[in-house]
């Protein structure tokens, strides 16, 4: 198991890991060898490759429907600003202390359409002024001097915003505040580009003069005749668009609280592994026997590449996005991987359900990968007490409130007391 240092890279560590790995695996024994059951390197790497595709793609669809409602010079005037906010935020990011992950990255995302807002107001006063006759040079920067204050203005409140979540002194703060940093710079630096990048380069490719040709009707683009057209159409039937607007505003309240609600999600790693508890009196030889029962009935899954097993507790923490398991000689653990993820939470069901039937004296669960790594259980309840009757009293009846309830997978409601044991005590007098 190896461990990084705070400000180490993570996917460079695994480089030189790696390198060093080839160079061991000359000295092992004849017969010996050795394979990556969980190497974060690799999960890292793929889910920063990932998010920057979303975040290429994001980009190219914001330019395209700028394009087309706003011109193509416009649409790639304003996707540079784009390209030059994202990068200008990470240099600045760094300096504050920010990292590159998950939700750094998905910050971005997040923030995509509002890093447009600026760059768009700006863009469409040089447009408006060029088609009134103003100069060229008086239009290009006419609006930027008039709008830089109420958009830095409604910068910092769009910022602002996202403030809770950057100074959140719990777990949400822990895990989100960088999407406040990323947020704040990404937006601020919008605003710069819209006041000096647009204009500079509205100066290059835009042409001279705004075109003397008048385009059919009121010199407005189909776009425009079709927007036009449409708002006049609501307006002319008021009460009918009031009512279809308050019924799609009733609709996505109600399809709000239908939503499934949940922080933190699952990874989508081509992996699982499986909890096998039996009782606190059963021996290892036991629990070794079953582990080992259960890995060869595994790998007649064609979709399993690799199968390993470990007993007596979680192996060395070999990842942070899970809970440690450690339940003695009578708890072992089975981990799978998987050729694609998909195929993971296709089999894990059936898996877990027939693991269940042909092992019924063991508490048996297939578990997925999560950032939230801190309980067992994603609903626990804890008593305290000193007499042990009425604790497992309140225990009781607790599991039954879950158990009666239909959201509730029954078989998961557990206690981690088990079952009373006798001990005895040794009194010296």
């Amino acid at each position: 198991m190896v461990s990084m240092e705070p400000d180490a890279v993570v996917t460079k560590v695994g480089k030189r890991v790696e390198a060093r790995m080839e160079e061991l695996a000359l000295e092992l024994p004849t017969g010996f060898e050795y394979d990556k059951i969980y190497f974060q390197p690799d999960r890292v790497a793929g889910a920063m490759n990932s998010f920057l595709w979303n975040i290429v793609a994001s980009v190219l669809i914001v330019v395209a429907i700028l394009m087309l409602a706003m011109g193509f010079r416009s649409g790639v005037i304003i996707g540079i600003g784009r390209v030059l906010t994202i990068l200008g935020t990470f240099p600045i990011m760094l300096g504050f202390g920010g990292t590159l992950q998950r939700i750094s990255l998905g910050a971005f995302i997040v923030a995509m359409g509002m890093l447009v807002d600026n760059a768009v107001v700006v863009m469409d006063g040089i447009l408006v002024d060029r088609k009134k006759g103003i100069s060229p040079k008086n239009a290009r920067f006419r609006t930027a001097k008039n709008t830089a204050m109420p958009l830095l203005g409604a910068t910092l409140i769009a910022a602002v915003t996202f403030l809770p979540v950057g100074f959140s002194p719990d777990t949400i703060g822990e895990y989100a505040s960088d999407l406040f940093l990323v947020l704040c710079i990404s937006l601020l630096i919008s605003w710069f580009f819209a006041q000096t990048q647009v204009p500079l380069f509205s100066k290059v490719m835009l042409p001279a003069r705004e075109g003397r040709k008048k385009k059919k009707g009121k010199g407005e683009s189909r776009v425009q005749g079709f927007i036009r057209r449409t708002l006049g159409a609501f307006m002319q039937h008021k009460i009918t668009t009031f009512v279809v607007s308050m019924v799609c505003l009733v609709a996505a309240v109600v399809g709000f609280f239908a939503v499934k609600i949940k922080f933190f999600p699952d990874f989508d790693y081509n992996q699982l592994y499986v909890e096998y508890t039996l009782p606190g009196q059963t021996g290892a030889a036991r629990t070794k026997a079953d582990l080992l029962e259960i890995s060869a009935k595994l790998a007649e899954y064609d979709e399993i590449a690799e199968i390993a097993v470990s007993q007596g507790q979680t192996p060395g923490r070999y990842s942070l996005a899970r809970a440690m398991g450690s339940g003695g000689e009578n708890y072992g653990e089975v981990i799978l991987n998987f050729d694609d993820y998909r195929d993971a939470y296709r089999l894990l069901p059936e898996i877990q359900d027939r693991l269940r039937e042909e092992y019924p004296d063991a508490y048996i669960r297939i578990r997925k990968y999560s950032l939230s790594i801190n309980s067992s259980h994603p609903v626990e309840v804890q008593f305290s007490g000193t007499d042990p009757a009425v604790l497992r009293q309140l225990s009781a009846q607790v599991q039954q409130i879950m158990k009666d309830s239909p959201e509730v997978d029954t078989y998961s409601v557990c206690d981690n007391w088990g079952l009373p044991e006798k001990t005895l005590y040794a009194v010296y007098d």
